[in-house]
């Protein structure tokens, strides 16, 4: 999915429709690591263009995140990229799923027995997410990542869903 292309859901999912309820400040970072994780790395200019929040908010945010570990800068080329603390907390949220803890067992038995390479989708809006997984043993195989997205259409598995 291309940059243009996400930030224009995350505006119309995020932000148009707003409840009564919802943090802007929270809504804008969240928006921030959305964008940050598309790509290797952005400078400050870019992401205010992508964000069209005012430059002064979008560093103050890069740097709130950078203090608490979320964001790294490249002291050379002074972009800003996520780190790999992102990953970790999905992490920790499979790990406290009860389909994750569940189903993990079962399809390592079932790639075990059939050599097979076996996953398990979850729906999210209209992508399917790899929640779990066990690789087969056959050289040639499919082997996604944990938390690869793609959409709903462009699989079997995604079309049941």
């Amino acid at each position: 999915m291309n940059i243009d292309k996400t930030v224009s859901l995350l505006q119309t999912g995020l932000m148009g429709g707003k409840e009564y309820f919802m943090i802007n400040s929270i809504v804008k970072a969240i928006r921030l690591l959305e964008v940050l994780v598309t790509k290797k790395g952005f400078d400050l200019a870019e992401l205010t263009s992508l964000l069209e929040y005012p430059k002064a908010t979008v560093q103050r945010m890069l740097l709130t995140l950078k203090s608490l570990g979320y964001v790294k800068q490249n002291e050379i080329n002074k972009q800003y990229s996520a780190t790999i603390q992102l990953f970790q907390i999905g992490h920790r949220v499979l790990e406290n799923n009860d389909l994750f803890t569940t189903a993990q067992p079962i399809i390592d038995e079932l790639s075990k027995e059939t050599g097979e390479s076996v996953f398990v989708l979850v729906r999210n809006k209209l992508d399917v997410v790899v929640s779990a997984k066990a690789t087969g043993s056959y050289s040639l195989r499919q082997d996604e990542q944990i938390g690869y997205r793609y959409k709903s259409y462009n699989s079997a598995s995604g079309r049941i869903i």
